[in-house]
């Protein structure tokens, strides 16, 4: 469980399955690179995926599902 995610509940049962088959240690380069990625997914500017959130008019509720993931990334 990735430290700061209590409240990010992992429901998906194909998901579980997977993690708990490939279990992995998360280091700091990896949870930087998460983090870095999660930051471009929610700049604008050129980037297709914050576009389409934009175009369907739900911007606000996928950046606000993005936060819990963002607060643990950042420690």
């Amino acid at each position: 469980r990735l430290a700061g995610a209590e409240s990010v509940a992992l429901t998906d049962p194909v998901a579980v399955g997977w993690l708990e088959k490939n279990p992995f240690q998360v280091d700091a380069t990896l949870r930087g690179l998460a983090a870095d990625l999660l930051d471009r997914a929610a700049r604008p500017g050129d980037n297709e995926l914050y576009d389409l959130w934009q175009d369907a008019d739900s911007l606000d509720e996928w950046l606000a599902t993005l936060a819990p993931y963002r607060r643990a990334l950042a420690g």
